[in-house]
């Protein structure tokens, strides 16, 4: 008898979709669940899509950011305009001159530089023997120089980095980078 009344109740819940809901309509069974699980995966998904937005746009605004351009020098000062009918002039007053502010320690390359460096191949003999093993294991380039990076031998460094005692990565380029060891600048391709 169970049977037939379950089957009846179907049968009328089933005629009753589309409409409105009345006092004695019961709900069929797994709607509500089923409803408010796919609310929460919907409301899952579109808070992982609005973090993923913001991520990516906090990376293009750090990667896209101009870098910061160095202050300006104060231009001296001119001396003082003498007036027409003044006294006898004054002498002019002395100007302090400070030094330059002093940039950061970088191994300075030899005076007579080479407008080219040479392949690593074309070094002398001696000199290739007394550099460290060399293996690049990748690199980023771009247009400003502070942001470009390569690693050498799984090691990330920067342009005017000390790699190794007495070899100093001078530049990165696109698809090379130049070094110098012992007054010689050579370049290394990857």
């Amino acid at each position: 008898m169970s049977y037939i009344l379950d089957a009846l109740r179907r049968a009328e819940s089933e005629r009753e979709r589309g409409q409105v809901p009345g006092v004695h309509t019961q709900p069929a069974p797994g709607d509500a669940q089923a409803g408010a699980g796919q609310r929460q995966r919907v409301w899952l998904l579109a808070a992982a899509a609005a973090l993923a937005l913001l991520l990516l746009g906090a990376l293009a605004a750090r990667w896209l950011a101009p870098a910061p351009a160095p202050a300006p020098m104060p231009a001296p000062l001119a001396p003082p305009v003498a007036l027409a009918r003044a006294a006898p002039p004054l002498p002019a007053p002395e100007l302090v001159r400070l030094p330059p502010p002093s940039l950061p320690a970088v191994a300075a390359a030899p005076a007579s530089r080479p407008a080219q460096p040479f392949a690593l191949s074309a070094l002398p003999e001696a000199l290739r023997r007394q550099l460290p093993p060399l293996q690049t294991g990748g690199a980023m380039y771009s247009d400003t120089p502070a942001k470009r990076m390569l690693i050498i031998n799984g090691q990330l460094y920067q342009e005017g980095a000390t790699v190794a005692p007495g070899l100093v990565l001078e530049q990165i380029k696109l698809n090379s980078a130049v070094l110098a060891f012992q007054g010689q600048r050579f370049s290394i391709s990857y």
